[in-house]
């Protein structure tokens, strides 16, 4: 679906995390900002639970492999597609070879790391 060509290692897969093992010394883990990925899965219409990329570290870029639904939601980026701006918190498509770019988030912005939704989640 997608193919990174800028990324830091801190960039990981999160859902809403696991519940119910914290007796057995398991933490629920999960996205750091259960809103913002909340808010990505609602404006995909995805599965409450559906995993987003989580980006911490910038520059990040990914090449769009196949047409996909996506949004970006927590912090603003700065987002490119192409050389588009790409709204944070709104629904984009994005064709087969188009590239995202992300940069540093706008300080006047929300305060979490952005995350990366796409139509029915990551898998």
């Amino acid at each position: 679906m997608i193919r990174v060509l800028s990324a830091a290692a801190l960039a990981t897969v999160q859902d809403l995390g696991r519940t119910g093992g914290l007796n057995l010394g398991v933490g629920t883990s999960g996205a750091m900002d259960p809103l913002a990925l909340a808010g990505g899965n609602i404006l995909l219409r995805n599965e409450e639970n559906a995993a987003a990329i989580e980006i911490p570290v910038f520059p990040f870029k990914v090449r769009f492999e196949r047409s996909t639904v996506f949004a970006v939601t927590g912090a603003d980026c700065a987002g490119r597609l192409d050389e588009a701006p790409v709204l944070p918190w709104w629904v984009h498509r994005a064709e087969a070879g188009q590239v995202l770019s992300l940069s540093l988030p706008k300080q006047t912005t929300w305060r979490a790391d952005p995350r990366l939704s796409v139509h029915r989640g990551w898998h």
